[in-house]
């Protein structure tokens, strides 16, 4: 396994004659039309999905496709049985247990995995790119309360939420060092400071904690940021 590193997802590939496949019935196949050499690709993977980073490259590994059809680039899907799909239908195999067990993880995790053709060889042999994408792992958690939502239109917004609800911070362009939450209200002006300073150098995720109602029925909300 390799891990990502700054400029490794672009790589320049050129072509090159393969060799035959001695042994392989389908290379040796006059009804099979082959492309006089294998196609090679250069690709640009993000390294970046969301909050999601690239966390594992796998940049060769071998797939046995059923046709040598399938056009470098193409986006596969890879299953723990080892299966290959294109365009939701099989495609071919790959026995790489190592990264059978990987897949099996990540599906249960439900972090992104993606997957590209990258070289197809005349035999039908393909080579697939393969990046493993990892959700941060938050070191902090922290609880707020939100200002500026006593009007009666954003109470009646606070209707719709409810714990675990995703929100958003932003930085008022208007008011220094004042941080607002999504369009509902702002932060104190204690809690903006540390805010602030995750929003700049940290990944983060802001949610609803609890919307609660006193006994004279106004709402309050209260969130929890983890960075």
């Amino acid at each position: 396994m390799e891990k990502n590193k700054s400029g490794f997802f672009q790589r320049f590939l050129g072509g090159k004659e393969p060799g035959e496949s001695p042994g392989s019935a389908a290379a040796s196949d006059p009804s099979v039309s082959w492309p006089k050499k294998t196609t090679l690709l250069s690709l640009k993977l993000s390294p970046r999905i969301g909050d999601c980073k690239a966390r594992y490259v796998f940049k060769d590994l071998k797939a046995a496709f059923d046709s040598n059809a399938y056009e470098p680039g193409v986006p596969v899907t890879l299953q723990a049985d080892g299966s290959v799909v294109v365009n939701g239908k099989p495609a071919g195999k790959f026995t790489n247990s190592k990264i059978q067990a990987m897949l099996q993880d990540w599906q249960e995790l439900g972090d992104p995995v993606i997957a590209h053709l990258l070289q197809m060889d005349r035999d039908g042999t393909g080579t697939i790119y393969l990046v493993f994408y990892k959700s941060p792992v938050y070191e902090h958690e922290r609880f707020c309360k939100v200002s500026g939502i006593d009007g009666p239109d954003k109470q009646e917004e606070l209707l719709s939420l409810a714990p675990g609800d995703d929100l958003f911070l932003i930085e008022n362009v208007d008011i220094p060092g004042r941080i607002d939450v999504a369009e509902l209200g702002y932060l104190n002006h204690k809690d903006s400071a540390w805010v602030l300073d995750v929003l700049n150098s940290s990944v983060y995720e802001v949610t609803v904690a609890s919307v609660e109602t006193d006994e004279d029925g106004k709402r309050s909300l209260s969130v929890r940021i983890r960075y």
